[in-house]
């Protein structure tokens, strides 16, 4: 997958002491055309497994920052960067899928 390419993904919402804010235990990305999520797109989220994948979140807004959704299953969009082992989200759009974040 490019890097910039607009994507969609799913996993655990955390905040990191040193690196900000991350996406832990993350699905692979996939490809979007839209910078939110629809309805059936968020329920489609709520379903769809953890992954192995770490993302650290650029660009977030204030209501992530507050943390009320730490800790909560997510579903994210954003532009995608990868660098070597690391991955980045310039984010669009946090929306909560799940109160936790169980397997």
């Amino acid at each position: 997958m490019p890097n910039f390419a607009l994507v969609q993904v799913v996993g655990c919402l955390e905040r990191d002491q040193l690196a900000g804010w991350t996406l832990t235990e993350a699905s692979e990305p996939v490809v979007t055309r839209d910078n939110t999520p629809s309805a059936a797109a968020l329920k489609a989220a709520e379903a769809k497994p953890l992954g192995r994948q770490t993302f650290g979140l650029v660009s977030v807004d204030a209501a992530t920052k507050s943390g009320a959704l730490n800790g909560r299953k997510v579903e994210a969009r954003g532009l995608l960067y990868r660098d070597g082992a690391s991955a980045d989200l310039n984010v669009t759009s946090i929306k909560p899928v799940s109160s936790d974040c169980t397997r």
